[in-house]
């Protein structure tokens, strides 16, 4: 049997190549039929339950030191939303932590009613969702990794991720699940538009007062430069 040269050629270039990837990938903890998942907030865990629903394994990697479940104010989950918790058969974890709101009720800056419309939300904070899937996920196998902050993501034969504190994680794919300023996105389309400020700002929490409860009900009052929303607990706890 003869050998061409440009076989031999192939052949060494290929060991070459091999042994490059090799020095390039040391210290990196291999995972390579696993989904690398950046972001261990709401985003993170739902995907990472979707996942081992498929029989994919995945692990999370939060830049954060330890969970936030703290931290946040609260967020009204959509039906659409309600409908992925559904089809993941996971919409027990809303038991205990939300409570619904089935209407919208619009207000002018005199409090005159102009509409209401039928939404079937649940109002939730965001901490105690993020806490549930995240416990969940990790009930199904997925691992969470804290203090692990993307730098970049590169591809040498398979994705490989960066991470701020030195250390290197290869995995078959990256699915990023870190936010509007995604480093994961800005990594891979570094082309891509990034989030710009809208001039709309954002101000929520939690307070107590003697408001009358609004049942399964959030208000909306329009001024002429901004709206305020509002629902109030029969326990006097003020959304």
């Amino acid at each position: 049997m003869s050998i061409s040269a440009d076989a031999v050629r192939r052949s060494h270039e290929g060991r070459t190549n091999q042994a490059r990837n090799a020095r390039r990938l040391r210290g990196t903890a291999v995972a390579s039929r696993v989904v690398l998942i950046v972001g261990g907030g709401i985003a993170g865990a739902a995907a990472g339950i979707a996942l081992a629903r498929a029989g994919i394994e995945s692990m999370v990697c939060e830049a954060s030191t330890a969970p936030r479940d703290d931290e946040g104010a609260f967020f009204n989950l959509a039906p659409n939303g309600i409908a992925v918790l559904r089809a993941l058969d996971i919409e027990f974890v809303l038991d205990g932590i939300g409570f619904q709101n089935d209407r919208l009720v619009f207000h002018n800056e005199r409090g005159r009613v102009l509409a209401e419309t039928a939404v079937g939300g649940v109002t939730v904070m965001r901490g105690a969702l993020s806490r549930r899937l995240r416990q969940v996920a990790q009930q199904r196998g997925v691992r969470f990794v804290f203090g692990r902050a993307l730098e970049t993501v590169r591809q040498h034969g398979e994705m490989v991720a960066h991470f701020a504190d030195g250390t290197s994680v290869a995995a078959s794919a990256v699915l990023g699940a870190d936010g509007t300023h995604s480093r994961t996105r800005a990594s891979l389309l570094p082309d891509a538009p990034r989030a710009t400020y809208t001039g709309i700002l954002n101000l929520g929490g939690v307070v107590q007062t003697d408001l009358a409860p609004t049942g399964r009900a959030m208000h909306m009052v329009f001024g002429r430069r901004a709206f305020f929303g509002y629902a109030v607990r029969p326990s006097g706890e003020t959304y």
